[in-house]
């Protein structure tokens, strides 16, 4: 799992790749459901696929779904729907720590005053409640999507002053989710349809793998010829060099 994962990501997260994919995976609570393997692999093919769908790169998605996880763990909201939330803030290029921080007071806040978010999920309370209860993600879904229904900034920034969420980059990284919200769908099925596979990591390292040793075999190959070539070049001197030597050597016999 390692290998591949070395192989597959390596170019693009770096040298601690397997270490960093190893402890998101620990993170979530994953290597219980799945054991290490798998868990690893499953985390590492999330991320690939989302990394090579779309403009949003794969150390971002890592680094802010590892500052994520405690709070999603609390709120029950998976690792692929994080990424989901992840590469849609990238691919608006909404900076990285602004955006985890961000949402993770959204996540906390909505648990402590669930009251509060309800009106503006425009649900009632206890509805709003039992969804934050059982499907936390969707809670979220059903409030940024009440807000993309609200207007503009101008009209959305007193509503994060409400929520105790400061206001000038928290409004710029919500807008972005609000004015997302069928692409955060698409973004976490697609990273929940490919950490359940568990196969993207597995096939780009087929791929970079046989890339590989297509680039090895070309390179033996070319070694070959020069090799041959060299020879018939030489083998006129060695001739020569084998006569001269030949003779000299019955001179001195005489």
């Amino acid at each position: 799992a390692a290998d591949k994962i070395n192989v597959a990501l390596g170019e693009d997260l770096g040298a601690d790749a397997v270490k960093n994919i190893g402890k998101m995976a620990e993170m979530f609570g994953e290597v219980e459901k799945k054991g290490l393997r798998e868990a690893m692999l499953a985390t590492g093919s999330a991320i690939n696929t989302l990394g090579q769908t779309s403009s949003a790169a794969e150390p971002y998605l890592l680094e802010f779904a590892a500052r994520l996880s405690g709070t999603a763990n609390q709120a029950k909201i998976t690792q692929a729907e994080v990424l989901g939330y992840a590469s849609v803030l990238d691919q608006n290029m909404q900076q990285l720590e602004m955006s985890a921080t961000a949402m993770q007071n959204l996540i906390m806040k909505m648990m402590q005053t669930p009251a509060k978010f309800a009106k503006m999920a425009g649900m009632e309370v206890s509805k709003f409640s039992e969804l934050l209860k059982t499907d936390a993600n969707e809670a979220v879904l059903a409030l940024i999507d009440s807000l993309s229904k609200k207007g503009g900034l101008s009209e959305l920034a007193p509503m994060f002053k409400e929520m105790g969420l400061d206001g000038v980059r928290a409004s710029g990284v919500i807008s972005v989710l609000a004015n997302n919200i069928d692409k955060i769908r698409i973004e976490q099925e697609k990273a929940t349809q490919a950490y359940n596979d568990g196969t993207s990591v597995i096939n780009e390292y087929n791929i970079k793998n046989n890339n590989l040793q297509a680039e090895l075999e070309k390179s033996r190959k070319k070694f070959q010829d020069i090799k041959l070539e060299l020879g018939e070049k030489l083998y006129p001197i060695l001739i020569n060099l084998t006569k001269t030597s030949t003779g000299f050597i019955k001179l001195i016999g005489q």
